[in-house]
């Protein structure tokens, strides 16, 4: 698998296992991220916090805080204004044709 260049500059990512959508994985770049909060209100489960540390423009940015209970809805990264957050899931099926 390529690695995106997104998250070669996202400082804070989270991932998990999904039986039935296979690996969801969270990118969210701290440096992008301006506290709107948008993304944790948004989130169905309530996952999603700001940080007690800031990032270079002193914003507390975005971390998801129990991917385990990320449904992959992606709605965190659809309201997010500056662009600051990407979900990729990689589903079984797709896994096995990489690999």
């Amino acid at each position: 698998m390529t690695e995106k260049p997104f998250a070669a500059v996202a400082n804070r990512s989270a991932q998990r296992w999904d039986e039935e959508l296979g690996n969801i994985c969270v990118y969210i770049n701290a440096e992008l991220c301006k506290a709107c909060g948008y993304c944790s209100h948004v989130c169905p489960k309530e996952i999603i916090q700001l940080s007690a540390e800031t990032n270079s423009k002193g914003y507390h940015y975005a971390l998801v805080r129990d991917i385990g209970k990320c449904t992959g809805c992606r709605f965190c990264a659809i309201i997010c204004p500056e662009v600051a957050i990407e979900m990729e899931i990689v589903n079984r099926a797709t896994a096995q044709l990489e690999g």
